[in-house]
This record gives C-alpha cells, sequence and structure tokens, in this order.
C-alpha cells in the first residue's frame, strides 16, 4: 500500500471494483436492476430464482432479447442502448441509463448471459468477467424466446461484504419484496420468484389482472378488501395509489413508492403519510400505502444514487401536502360511511326479520341443448364479457358441486406430477367447476372455409363460448404429463413406417415462411444443433413419447386420443421448437422442462395455435396461420372432437385450466338461464 502523499491515477480495475460495490450493495439490488433489465426489453413474462440468499441468481423473461452484435459489449461499463448523450436524462423513460448495472456484476460475481431475439430460430450464449466476454464468440443454443442471466458466487471478490450478508432467508425475503413491488406495479406482467428450481414458487402473479387484484393475491385478501383507491391530478403532477382503511393495520408499514414506474424510497413522502394516519391508528400500528406519482422528466432527477433508489423531485413539497391531504379526506370519508352503514344495516334487518315471507323452493331450468347455438348467438345473447377466474366465491346455481379432487396421500415423485401439482394450485375454483360440470351445446359454423374454432358450452345454467385452440392444446398437454413416463404397452403411439431424419424435419420447419431469417445463422448449422440437442435428449422425449432411434430418426410419437390423429404437417415446426424453446439448460429432470416439452407437443393437436406462435416479420405471409391451418386441419369436426376425446379427459384427468384464460378469451360466459328465458318470453310477446 502506497502511503507516500503522492497522487495516483487509479487502474482501471480498481476503479471498476470500487464501483461494483457502490451498485451492488446486496443480493436486492441486483435483482431490482436484473428485473428492471427485463421490463425496459419489454418482458411479459418475468422468472426470478435466488439461491442460498441470492448468492446464485437467475432472472429469465421473453423480452426482446440481445442482439448477436451486442452479446460481446453488454456488460462494459457505460455501455447503454437508453441514450446517447448527457441531455438525453432530462426526458430518459427508462430503467436503466447508465451501463453499470451488468458491468459491476460481473466485477463481483460469474455471470453468463443467454439470450434470443424474438423471432431468431437459436440463441446464442457467453460467460462474463470483469466486464468483458470470455469466449472469442457466443456460442448457439436452444433457449427460448428472451433472456436468461445467471449470477453466480455473488460477492467471491469482496469478501468482507459477502461475510456482512445476514442470514439466506433473510437476504431472500428482501429479494421477495423487491419482486413484490415491481409486481404491483406491473400488473400486466406475470412474475414469479423462488428459492431453487424444483421448489414451489413464493410468488405468483398471472400478469392479467389489475394493481388492485395483485396487492390482494400477494399482500392477502384482507388488504386488498381494506384498501381505499387515492387520485389526484395537477399540472405537472399525478397521483394514484391505495391506502389502508383503519380496519386494517401491521406491525410494519408496507409503504412502495413508485416515481415514473421507478421504485424509490422517499423519505419527505412517507413522513407526510404516516402523518396522516398517526390521528387514526394506535400507537404501534402501521398502514399499508401504495403510490405511483407521474411527473414530468425534466422535473426529477434520477441520476442522484448510485443504486437509484432514490431520486430529486423538484416539487417534493407540494407532492408531499396533497397525498398528506388526500389521504385525510380519504379516511375521514371512510369512517363517516362506516358509521352510517352500521346504522342503515341494523335498521335493515330489523325490518326484514319482522316482513320476511316462507320460503319457497325455486329452480331454474338448464340450458338445453336442442337450442340452435347459432341462431342464439347471432339474435338472441347479449355478450357479457369476460368473467374475472381470480374470484373465489362462485354464485350459487342449481345442480350439484364438483370440489376439485385432492391429491393428499399421493407420493409425488416425478417431475410431472410436480408440475400438475402446480398447475392444481394455480386454477382459480371457479373456472375448474365450469369445465368440470360442462355439456356441450354446439359448435359455431365454418368461416370462409376455415374451420370452426369455437363450442358453445353449458355448465349448470351458464353458456360460455370456448376457444378450442386453447383448450385442445392444455388438455392435451395435460393427457401427456399424466402419461408420464410413456409406455408403449400402456399408451397408445403413432409409429411411422418410413421414420423421417431430424435432419429433414429441421429444414422443412425452417423453410416455413417467418421462422427462418438470415440473421438466425445457416440453415445447416441450426438442423446440427437441433440434431445434436434431440440426441442429447433422447431419454426425455421418450419417457414423454417421442421415440428417436440411435441414426436420429423420429420412430413415434404419443397418440393423445386413440381415435383422433393429429394432423402430422405441424410436426417439424414442433419438433424446431422442442429444440430451441425448451429451457434444457435448467436440467432433464426440471419441471420447466417437463412443462414446456409437454406444452410444444400438445401443439401437435392445435395447429392454429402453432401458426398464431409464428412472429410476425417483414416477409412473413400475413394469412400464414390460416394457411398453416388449413393444411393441418385435424381430421374430426370441432364439436364431435370436443364431445369425443376433450370432454372425457376433461372430467378423467381432471383438468385444471390456466388463470390467463380470462384475459386471453379462451371461455367467455355469454348468459345464464335465467336471463335467456327472459329474452325468450319478450320476443314471444311480440
Amino acid at each position: 500500500m502506497a502511503n507516500d502523499g503522492v497522487i495516483r491515477k487509479l487502474p482501471e480495475d480498481v476503479v471498476n471494483r470500487i464501483a461494483a460495490g457502490e451498485v451492488l450493495q446486496r443480493p436486492c439490488h441486483a435483482v431490482k436492476e436484473l428485473l428492471e433489465n427485463a421490463l425496459d426489453a419489454g418482458g411479459t413474462q418475468i422468472s426470478v430464482m435466488a439461491k442460498n440468499g441470492g448468492i446464485k441468481l437467475t432472472v429469465t423473461d421473453n423480452g426482446c432479447g440481445i442482439r448477436y452484435a451486442d452479446m460481446t459489449r453488454v456488460c462494459e461499463r457505460f455501455t447503454t442502448s437508453k441514450l446517447t448523450k448527457y441531455e438525453d436524462l432530462a426526458s430518459i423513460q427508462t430503467f436503466g441509463f447508465r451501463g453499470e448495472a451488468l458491468a459491476s456484476m460481473t466485477y463481483v460475481a460469474r455471470v453468463s448471459i443467454t439470450s434470443r431475439r424474438r423471432g431468431a430460430s437459436s440463441a446464442h450464449t457467453a460467460s462474463y468477467q470483469n466486464g468483458r466476454m470470455k469466449e472469442k464468440v457466443p456460442a448457439m443454443v436452444a433457449n427460448p424466446e428472451g433472456t436468461t442471466i445467471c449470477i453466480d458466487d455473488l460477492f467471491h471478490s469482496h469478501p468482507v461484504r459477502k461475510m456482512s450478508l445476514r442470514s439466506p432467508s433473510t437476504e431472500y425475503s428482501r429479494i421477495l419484496e423487491v419482486v413484490k413491488r415491481y409486481a404491483v406495479a406491473n400488473p400486466k406482467c406475470a412474475f414469479t420468484c423462488r428459492k431453487d428450481f424444483g421448489q414451489p414458487a413464493d410468488l405468483t402473479t398471472a400478469g392479467s389482472a389489475d394493481a388492485l387484484q395483485v396487492i390482494a393475491t400477494i399482500f392477502g385478501r384482507d388488504v386488498g378488501k381494506s384498501l381505499i383507491p387515492v387520485l389526484h391530478s395537477e399540472d405537472g403532477f399525478t397521483i394514484t395509489g391505495y391506502v389502508s382503511s383503519t380496519d386494517w393495520c401491521a406491525r410494519r408499514a408496507i409503504a412502495t413508492y413508485f416515481v415514473n414506474t421507478r421504485l424509490v424510497d422517499c423519505p419527505a413522502l412517507h413522513k407526510s403519510v404516516m402523518q396522516a394516519y398517526s390521528p387514526v391508528l394506535g400507537k404501534g400500528k402501521m398502514p399499508f400505502t401504495y403510490f405511483e406519482i407521474t411527473v414530468a422528466p425534466d422535473e426529477v432527477d434520477v441520476n442522484v444514487h448510485p443504486t437509484k433508489a432514490e431520486v430529486a423531485l423538484l416539487r417534493e413539497d407540494a407532492i408531499a401536502s396533497v397525498l398528506h391531504e388526500k389521504i385525510t379526506e380519504q379516511l375521514a370519508a371512510e369512517q363517516d360511511k362506516s358509521r352510517e352503514f352500521a346504522t342503515v344495516a341494523r335498521a335493515k334487518r330489523s325490518l326484514e326479520a319482522a316482513t320476511q315471507p316462507p320460503a319457497k323452493e325455486s329452480r331454474i331450468a338448464l340450458f338445453r341443448p336442442e337450442i340452435d347455438p347459432t341462431t342464439v348467438l347471432a339474435d338472441k345473447l347479449v355478450v357479457q364479457g369476460t368473467v374475472d377466474f381470480q374470484a373465489t366465491a362462485s354464485r350459487a346455481v342449481s345442480g350439484p358441486s364438483t370440489a376439485r379432487p385432492r391429491l393428499a396421500g399421493i407420493a409425488v415423485v416425478s417431475p410431472c406430477q410436480r408440475v400438475v401439482l402446480r398447475m392444481k394450485e394455480e386454477t382459480p375454483q371457479r373456472i375448474f367447476d365450469v369445465f368440470q360440470n360442462a355439456e356441450l351445446v354446439g359448435s359455431l359454423p365454418e368461416k370462409e372455409g376455415l374451420q370452426a374454432r369455437s363450442v358453445v358450452l353449458q355448465s349448470f345454467d351458464e353458456a360460455w363460448l370456448v376457444d378450442t385452440i386453447f383448450v385442445l392444446r392444455d388438455v392435451a398437454a395435460q393427457m401427456l404429463l399424466k402419461q408420464h413416463p410413456f409406455a408403449k404397452e400402456k399408451h397408445p403411439s403413432l409409429v411411422f413406417d418410413k421414420p423421417p431424419k431430424v435432419a429433414d424435419l429441421c429444414n422443412v420447419a425452417l423453410g416455413i415462411p417467418g421462422v427462418w431469417e438470415p440473421t438466425d445463422g445457416p440453415k445447416d448449422m441450426i438442423c446440427a444443433a437441433l440434431v445434436a440437442c434431440v440426441s442429447r435428449h433422447r431419454d426425455v422425449l421418450s419417457e414423454m413419447g417421442i421415440s428417436v432411434t440411435k441414426d436420429d430418426r423420429v420412430e413415434s410419437i404419443p397418440r393423445v386420443w386413440p381415435d383422433f390423429i393429429p394432423p402430422l404437417a405441424t410436426l417439424p415446426l414442433v419438433l424446431l421448437r422442442i429444440g430451441s424453446d425448451v429451457p434444457w439448460e435448467l436440467g432433464d429432470r426440471s419441471e420447466t422442462v417437463f412443462a414446456s416439452l409437454a406444452a410444444e407437443m400438445a401443439a401437435l393437436y392445435s395447429p392454429l395455435a402453432l401458426a398464431h406462435s409464428i412472429p410476425p416479420t417483414p416477409s412473413t405471409d400475413p394469412l400464414l396461420p390460416h394457411r398453416l391451418a388449413s393444411l393441418t386441419r385435424v381430421n374430426k369436426p370441432v364439436g364431435e372432437l370436443f364431445e369425443s376425446c376433450i370432454l372425457p379427459s376433461i372430467r378423467s384427468l381432471p383438468f385444471y385450466p390456466p388463470a390467463h384464460y380470462a384475459s386471453s378469451g379462451a371461455a367467455v360466459q355469454l348468459t345464464t338461464a335465467a336471463a335467456l328465458h327472459v329474452t325468450f318470453e319478450r320476443s314471444h310477446c311480440r
């Protein structure tokens, strides 16, 4: 150590390591930076795995991905796609801007990045150390669209920092809090957070709700029921958020502040909020508060903290004053409303007790299958919109109530069984009951030569419009998971007389418009990578029913339904997606691998879903989904297929519909029997 009083310029490596220690103080700070990168990339599905309290981190998103040309410099300091000159900071709309986060991680951890651009047929991977890529060129690998960043042995070069960390459970709880807050602020993005691969997720959001629903999902229904909206807008800033009523409190305040979508600490604003609560909450009781504050970009300085945990607001005092005023008003109004409601409720109960007539038995006539569904849909019904499947309480209807079968007492040992268990946990009871008690009414007619894709179902006293694209794929996927491990003597399979080569199938898939672009690399290289991938994972594919010979030929595929032959024209594209979209890097026994593999294989039975998955590019035929579907038409009318194959499987599995059916339009409630009879009565009166 030099101590002679001479001023020296520090080596670049020393400067970078010091800066890394400022940017990354705890594992949760690394997670925050990676989440912001994923959101900046347009990700709608983000997964976080934090092992050993975040010493090992994996963050995966389905965003736009990193360009191949950028893989060499993505971890260099001060490299960014967010701005080009200092003046751009005045109008910055993204989370990141300095280009320091990834670079800092490479100085304190071992970093690897795997990324695949949207529309590309393959991904590229590389590892980084001290801001530089270790390999000469990124390697080509199979990976889903998006980016996976792995951080291993965090703070290995800062032993004192590593020893100063709290216990793994404490550090993980801090990571979980960060993910929770970004999940609330981005309700249209699906988040998951778990401690390790194979373990159940500690946080899961569907990505199809609003902020209030996500708050109720993450922090509990009691919190969600107690929330009061806070809205304010004036020239210069806008405030939206929720605060808990006086009926709810906790020992520790749950406070979240986002300024221009950026998660920050605001001591001055938080102090103002607490002062508004102090007269109505007792000592030691704390509220829940969540605020999104939007100000003009030129009125906030985001470059005032190494970890970007704080910002400087030009009108901080005015915003704090408005927060205090609005919260005080809302709490006072809520208390007045509670007192008024209690008085009215007591009077109403007394009146009802004195005038209640004897109860009469009532029956609701069920929806009759003989009704022509096309006539009903065209002339009679009013579409009421999608139903919120997250609702926990369903309306009481006539007919038996079917509860979800429990799996208690069954030893869950295989990854496929764990995947099914997770599906069971994530399926809302409401939509589960709808499908378990469904009867086919009819299918919609073909239109313009395209095969019908929607059917009308009756469940209890309700009519539902169901898109078979989604249901056919998801039921087939769950059937494949149930059949694991596949055995030809137990389950039917489709055996090829002349087994096709994997390389030949790959060439066919790459010839489909929109699947391959010149930037993806040579076709023969992609085919070779697919052959190597299939050969390497031959045993896993065999467990799922795809038999591949030692000379890399597809010998047979599973036949989910004995009397339904899948359209084999989609097999090349399915096989290509198995190689490129299944996250094989997670390990052959990973739940995610089996779930992804089942979903890709199930696309054989739902060709239109597979066609719609091809990303649009300038060279893509805009009618490709319909053309591909017309070439791969199933050999059964959709109504017959649904009645003979899908409905029996829904009941026997049992089928766990994904929660996203509400937002995707896969299942839409049309009407109830009572509303339908009223419509018929009016038409007869005319």
